[in-house]
Order: C-alpha cells, then sequence, then structure tokens
C-alpha cells in the first residue's frame, strides 16, 4: 500500500507543499484530494472489520506513513498533515476530501434505495472524513454520478420527485451529510447534458444541471456551496457541446432579478388592511418577493416576505397615507430594484385584540 511508503509519501508531501505555494495569493484555491482513497478506505474497514486491527469507519485503525512525530502514523495523521502543509504554504487554498454514498459499504445508491438508513450512512461517512481531516478541513465534495444519463451509464433522477431515483433522495444524503460534518459541500463533476440534445457523444441527454439551476436555493439550503460541471467519459456532454444551455442559465443565475411589474395596492374591507399584487416573474431562479411599506418613498422598508407568492394583504397599517413597493429576490439573496411606488390612503384604524393571561398567586415559602 502506498501509504505505507515513506518514500512514495514524502514525495507526495513535497508536492502538495510545491502546488500550494504556486496557488497561494488572493483568490480561493481549492485542492480536492485523491476524490476516492477516502471512500474506498473506509468501506474496506467495512468489510474487513475485526481483521489486522480495522474497525468498521474508524480511520484511525488504518496505517500509514506520515513522515513527522507531531503526527501520528495512521491515514488521519497522513491526511491532516496534508492539510496543515497546504493551508501553511497556501494560506488561500481549501482542502476538500470527497464522500461516497457507497463508502459505508455495499452498493448502497442513496437516490434508488428506498429501505436505505440515508441518516445513518451519512453519519457513518461524515464521521470517517471529519476524522480523517481533523478540525482543519474546509470542505467536503458530493457527487450525483457523473455521466449522463442518456450514455446509459448513469440513472435518470426524477425532477417531479414521484419515482425512483430521484433528487429530493440525493439531496436528503446530501444535507445529511452536511450537517454531521458541520462542512460547506462542492458538487462535483455535474453532467450538463440537457433535453433537446439528441443522444450522441458529447450531445448526451441529462436533466441534473438542470435541476441544480431551477432548484438552487434548495441546493444552498442543503449544504452546497459550489457546482464543478462535467461529468465523466470521453462522449460527456460538456458546455462547448450543449448548444450553449449551461452558459445561457449562468448568465441568469448570476444577473439581479428584473424588477417586479404590474404593481397595485387597494384598500379591503377589513380595517388597516392593503391588498398588493404584481405580475410574476419568470426567472428560473426567482426565488421570492419583498413588500416594502412607508410613510414617503424615503422611507420605505421591508414590512412582509410573500415568499413565490405575486398577490398578498399588508395588515396593520395605521390610518394616513402608505407608499408601497415590491422587490424580487432570487435563489442568492440578490434583490431586483424596487418597482414603481403605488400610494394608498389607509381610513380606518386597524383593530386591536385585548390578549388575557391567567395569573397565579402562589403564596408558598
Amino acid at each position: 500500500m502506498h501509504l505505507l511508503d515513506p518514500v512514495i509519501m514524502q514525495g507526495y508531501f513535497d508536492r502538495l507543499v510545491a502546488a500550494a505555494q504556486q496557488a497561494a495569493g488572493v483568490q480561493s484555491v481549492i485542492f480536492h484530494l485523491e476524490p476516492d482513497v477516502a471512500a474506498v478506505l473506509q468501506r474496506h474497514t467495512v468489510a474487513h472489520d475485526g481483521e489486522n486491527g480495522l474497525v468498521a469507519d474508524d480511520p484511525d485503525t488504518i496505517p500509514a506513513w506520515a513522515g513527522d512525530p507531531a503526527y501520528p502514523n495512521t491515514y488521519p495523521g497522513a491526511v491532516q498533515r496534508m492539510v496543515d502543509l497546504i493551508h501553511q504554504n497556501g494560506p488561500n487554498v481549501l482542502v476538500a476530501l470527497h464522500a461516497r454514498m457507497w463508502a459505508a459499504g455495499g452498493g448502497i445508491d442513496a437516490g434508488n434505495d428506498a429501505s436505505l438508513n440515508v441518516d445513518g450512512f451519512a453519519w457513518r461517512t461524515a464521521h470517517f472524513l471529519t476524522t480523517a481531516g481533523g478540525p482543519q478541513l474546509d470542505l467536503i465534495f458530493v457527487s450525483w454520478k457523473t455521466h449522463d444519463a442518456g450514455s446509459g451509464l448513469s440513472p435518470w433522477l426524477d425532477d417531479t420527485n414521484l419515482t425512483w431515483p430521484n433528487f429530493n433522495r440525493v439531496l436528503y444524503w446530501d444535507n445529511r451529510l452536511a450537517y454531521h460534518s458541520a462542512k460547506p459541500l462542492v458538487l462535483w463533476r455535474l453532467p450538463v447534458g440537457n433535453r433537446d440534445l439528441e443522444n450522441t457523444c458529447q450531445r448526451y441527454q441529462d436533466n441534473r444541471i438542470d435541476y441544480a439551476f431551477t432548484h438552487s436555493r434548495d441546493l444552498v439550503d442543503t449544504g452546497v456551496r459550489a457546482i464543478v460541471v462535467n461529468g465523466g467519459g470521453e462522449c460527456r456532454t460538456s458546455p462547448l457541446t450543449d448548444d450553449g444551455n449551461v452558459q445561457a442559465k449562468t448568465t441568469v443565475y448570476y444577473a439581479t432579478p428584473a424588477t417586479p411589474a404590474g404593481l397595485v395596492a387597494s384598500i379591503t374591507h377589513v380595517p388597516g388592511q392593503v391588498a398588493v399584487s404584481w405580475s410574476p416573474g419568470s426567472e428560473f431562479d426567482l426565488w421570492g418577493y419583498r413588500v416594502y411599506c412607508g410613510r414617503t418613498v424615503d422611507e420605505l422598508l421591508p414590512c412582509l416576505d410573500a415568499g413565490r407568492r405575486s398577490s398578498v394583504y399588508v395588515n396593520q397599517l395605521a390610518v394616513g397615507e402608505w407608499v408601497l413597493s415590491v422587490a424580487a429576490y432570487d435563489a442568492r439573496g440578490i434583490e431586483s430594484p424596487l418597482a414603481p411606488a403605488v400610494t394608498v390612503n389607509v381610513v380606518e384604524e386597524p383593530q386591536t385584540f385585548g390578549v388575557y393571561l391567567p395569573l397565579v398567586n402562589h403564596a408558598g415559602p
């Protein structure tokens, strides 16, 4: 095993130092350490639990040459020395290990196995990786298979989330992994095929990149902080062969949302209540709207998050003239410019309701 070879390991450490020095600078750079090694080793401990001192899911029972007395001669000792050497020589460099669904044993697929204890498997994998990488580990990479589904080498994921395999299931796996590891995730080598292609070499269909764009807030809420595109295989679809799909969606994603149009507001029969509506936007990454209220245009402040609704009621407005506007916000939380403001005149004070609480007189010592 190369992990036990001092010559190979020292050469590896030296090359990591040289690479970190070359990467040193202002912008963040990610070092993705040996994508499948951690998963293969975890699976090895599971398959050979109790043999030669190995304990399932325990990286400390895997011997390795760390080359420094400050680190134990174990797999975590070697990895943590790698992480420290990288950080010392490239302070701007982030270091990541890779999580695989199958690392905890068997040929599991969180997206396709309805009986799988996803949370339990994610905890085991997170425990292995964070023990190996130590507290200085920055990121964990995950993947949703790396081949375009149209090639026949990866399954289609159901984007309606009604049948197996589906996106909700793999996002649940990612979420539990992020939760148990307390590390941000990077979605790695995401295939970029789309359904408008004809399923030929370099133009295979898939739906994962489109789902990631249209559900980008779900990815963020799950724990994913970045996506690396291009899956596996020489015939994979690429951003150069996908008819501009990735480029077009990236342009929309990073653009500021459009200002909502058609804003109207009117008094309702409820005292202090105003009905507000506008035309819904069409951007795929549109995530919601915020209604702004104030006595003048210069005093507008957020008064209601409408979510994805395009009509709401604003309540408890005092008597007098009010100015209202609305802004859209996208999956990144970026807001559009405010819509041209409208004015309403509230003529009845909002109703107030008393709240009565029981009084308990405790006369004891």
